[in-house]
């Protein structure tokens, strides 16, 4: 059977696995970003974060870290203790030259949460490489 995203000659973007829209978080978790747009981006969420919800992070959360990914200089000195929500921390960063179109950085499905403790072994770490 042929899918509509096949008849029309485009192909429908997926989702990666192992995302916080799949696995969910726990409050006080830290998501860190794991696309061009976001990577290495660091947060730490307030409130539990849903499985099966691909959306923006829910409730407030800290800005950690603004990673190294492409609106990395627009985040960069939004970095503090004070919690932001989602569309805060959006809106702030669409007035911001540059940033106008950022608005998925923030996703669900565009974020991993930070299993704690840290693997300790390379084994362990071969583990979380071959599960990403």
């Amino acid at each position: 059977m042929t899918s509509r995203n096949e008849m029309r000659g485009k192909e429908m973007a997926t989702t990666k696995g192992g995302t916080v829209k799949e696995t969910g978080a726990q409050a006080g978790d830290i998501l860190i970003g794991m696309e061009e747009m976001n990577r290495n981006l660091q947060i730490k969420v307030q409130e539990p974060q849903q499985p099966g919800q691909g959306g923006r992070v829910e409730g407030y959360f800290e800005l950690l870290n603004p990673g190294d990914g492409y609106y990395r200089r627009s985040i960069s000195d939004l970095v503090r203790s004070d919690p932001y929500t989602a569309d805060e921390l959006i809106s702030l960063l669409q007035s911001r030259a540059g940033s106008a179109n950022c608005s998925h950085v923030l996703n669900r499905n565009a974020l991993l949460r930070v299993w704690l403790p840290l693997p300790q072994t390379t084994s362990e770490w071969l583990l979380v490489d071959r599960a990403l």
